[in-house]
């Protein structure tokens, strides 16, 4: 529970320094007396965001602190623990927030830095804050559902069921749609693919023959300069007079002196060798004269061959086996492409089954939905008679649909009727606001048992109420503080009457400047505080003996 809210430079507030205790807390006020303001400090120590535009003018910072119980409250604790904030079994949770003129921030939770998401985490398990639009939030088919859902405690595992089933075949949807999206592209990816291997296959490589037609292209090119040079070369070495017979009269002469010489062998053996060497080469030109064939029809060949393969290697690789090695390559990629269509019939049949299983899922998931519906119309319509709606008729209207939506229905709504005979409708064409305020307060009665909210912010929850109607909601009211804090902020004195603490806020104006104060009304005041509620200052006996009855029937039963 909220045990202290102690504000500084905030607003029109120079200093407040509020004390909570259980039960019910009640401000009251004039129209601009500082009550919104009071929430505004409060919702920024819970998490809300803050403005400079909060820092009291001709100062440099604000500074709010609230100060919890959270002894009996295991949620707070846990999270405190996960989000490794300091807080010992025995001590109070203190939440400190300051914002400079120049935008500069800093939040403290019992003394740890903390984030703005950590803390608005941790402020929502802490207090319940019902503002004034909260009334009409309420005409929210989306506000309606999350109301349901709140209260359905049955659907937390079928629903986190669902979400993951939802995602899944979201997931599979998309996948899907992406495949079809790609399946002009794969088509034509398919027969671009399809030309190159033809192409490719179409020149049949061989590296081993390819290789060396360059080399015989040169040779077919320049026969006959090569036949010419074998001629002349072999002419020179094998005609009368020629290298080889020379010679052999200078290997025949040099043994001659040899046999007189020995030092000449080595010399004798040299030039015997070279005359066999140059012998065979001889021999070899006139074979190579023998064996060279001019063909204008091969060297055409091999022209258009090479220009193919010169070609394949512009296109699809620097040498003819990384031409090979793109070949296979594309060919895996063309049998991935023609089974496509298994792909996609396997695409089709995943995003099916996860269809039925997230459709089994939410089925299951708003079968609680349906049986909570049930049960949170049936104690909303007991907490209307006690706040005076006795033929007060709510209900939901839960249409699942034929798709699949992210909150598990297409349409979801309360609808209402306030009096026998008239036809239930939604609550978005409810037109008064007291009806409204009172169907808001009856679920907010319902739903504190479920929320396990140890503190209830109402703020003018009872506006558009009069008359026996306003006593009835201040009943509920009494009836949830006696279980939960209650802060109520409210004009009406039925209302007011039921505080066990109650406060007065009001303006002054001092030395050219504005200031909200607050102060407690003791016991000994309130039957007064509570008649200038009805009729101002200038209140009548009549009103005083009313307002003291009321006071003598909530003091009874905060006995009982």
């Amino acid at each position: 529970m909220l045990q202290s809210l102690h504000i500084r430079n905030f607003a029109l507030i120079e200093q407040l320094d509020i004390e909570f205790k259980e039960g019910v807390t009640v401000f009251t006020g004039e129209t601009g007396a500082g009550k919104s303001i009071l929430l505004d400090a409060l919702g920024i120590a819970l998490g809300d965001r803050a403005a400079v535009d909060y820092v009291r003018t001709d100062t440099k910072e604000f500074f709010v602190t609230a100060q919890f119980d959270v002894t009996d409250m295991p949620s707070v604790q846990t999270y405190c623990n996960e989000q490794n904030i300091p807080l010992a079994d025995d001590e109070p949770l203190i939440i400190s927030r300051r914002l400079s003129q120049t935008g500069k921030g800093q939040i403290l939770v019992n003394g740890m830095l903390t984030s703005l998401r950590t803390l608005a985490g941790l402020g929502s398990l802490l207090v319940d804050i019902h503002g004034q639009n909260d009334n009409l939030k309420l005409q929210s088919d989306r506000y309606q559902l999350h109301v349901l859902d709140t209260f359905n405690r049955d659907g937390r595992q079928p629903e986190e069921i669902y979400h993951k089933a939802y995602q899944t075949w979201q997931q599979a949807v998309q996948r899907q749609r992406k495949f079809l999206e790609q399946e002009e592209e794969r088509e034509t990816l398919l027969a671009r693919l399809n030309k190159e291997v033809r192409e490719i296959s179409a020149v049949k490589i061989n590296p081993e023959k390819d290789t060396d037609i360059e080399a015989e292209i040169k040779r077919l090119t320049h026969a006959e300069k090569i036949t010419a040079a074998l001629q002349m070369a072999s002419q020179l070495l094998n005609a009368s007079g020629g290298s080889l017979e020379t010679i052999s009269q200078a290997l025949n002469e040099l043994q001659k002196a040899s046999s007189f010489d020995e030092a000449l062998l080595a010399s004798v053996q040299t030039l015997e060798t070279a005359f066999y060497n140059v012998e065979e080469v001889a021999r070899n030109l006139q074979e190579s004269l023998y064996t060279i064939e001019y063909s204008p029809e091969r060297l055409d060949q091999l022209q258009e061959r090479a220009q193919l393969l010169r070609d394949l290697r512009l296109k699809y690789g620097d040498t003819l086996e990384e031409i090979l090695v793109y070949q296979a390559t594309i060919q895996k990629k063309i049998m991935e492409l023609e089974n496509a269509q298994e792909t996609g019939d396997a695409l089709a049949q995943a995003a099916a089954a996860a269809f039925q299983e997230a459709q089994t899922a939410r089925d299951a998931w708003n079968e609680t939905r349906y049986r909570a519906a049930a049960e949170l119309s049936g104690e909303i319509e007991i907490a209307l008679r006690d706040l005076d709606l006795p033929n007060g008729n709510l209900s939901y209207s839960l249409i699942p649909g034929d798709t699949l939506t992210p909150q598990g229905l297409a349409e979801a709504e309360l609808v209402f009727s306030a009096n026998v005979g008239e036809p239930p409708k939604s609550l978005s064409e409810v037109g008064s606001g007291g009806e409204l305020a009172r169907i808001s307060l009856a679920l907010k009665t319902v739903l504190a048992a479920q929320m396990d909210l140890p503190t209830l912010v109402l703020d003018e929850i009872d506006v558009g109420i009069s008359g026996n109607a306003a006593l009835r909601v201040a009943e509920r009211i009494h009836t949830l503080g006696q279980h939960t804090q209650v802060i109520c902020i409210t004009h009406l004195a039925q209302t007011a009457a039921i505080a066990q603490t109650h406060y007065h806020l009001y303006k002054e104006s001092s030395g050219g400047r504005t200031q909200t104060h607050l102060v407690s009304i003791p016991e000994s005041e309130r039957a007064q505080e509570l008649a200038r509620l009805i009729e101002g200052d200038r209140f009548t006996g009549t009103t005083l003996d009313t307002v003291t009855r009321w006071l003598q029937y909530f003091r009874a039963k905060n006995k009982l």
